[in-house]
């Protein structure tokens, strides 16, 4: 953590930064996804930021939702999570790796379709934490 002192006003706008990360990327097409994370602060706050928080914010702000679930679709990636939605009423969130000849798509979470707010935190923070995982390296 790199910094203890920050307000719950701070907290809040970089939640609201990630969340419209997807938004921002379609709406100015020229910035990309990993620059937006750049740019939201998640980095130098992360230890503040949860599942909670983002469920929160989504409770107010659907409308990004789907943004999150078209990005998912999008993504043209060899490794990588994703959210979708499933013909039984579900969203699933997985990894997809099609390096792994045996297990090509992993299924780690199901959720069912009342509870899209909940499905679509759990797989943001599993992609804001794999944004900062690789922005290690």
């Amino acid at each position: 953590m790199k910094n203890q002192n920050i307000s719950n006003d701070n907290i809040n706008k970089i939640i609201e930064n990630v969340v419209k990360m997807p938004f921002e990327m379609y709406t100015k097409r020229s910035i990309s996804i990993h620059k937006l994370f750049k740019k939201s602060g998640y980095c130098n706050y992360c230890d503040f930021i949860n599942e909670n928080n983002i469920k929160n914010y989504l409770f107010e702000n659907r409308k990004y939702i789907n943004d999150w679930i078209n990005y998912s679709d999008d993504k043209r990636v060899d490794k990588g999570y994703f959210i979708r939605k499933i013909v039984n009423n579900k969203y699933e969130i997985g990894l997809l790796n099609i390096y792994d000849k045996n297990n090509k798509i992993k299924i780690i979470k199901e959720f069912n379709l009342s509870e899209e707010i909940e499905a679509c935190a759990y797989f943001i923070l599993l992609e804001l934490e794999d944004f900062r995982n690789k922005s290690k390296k």
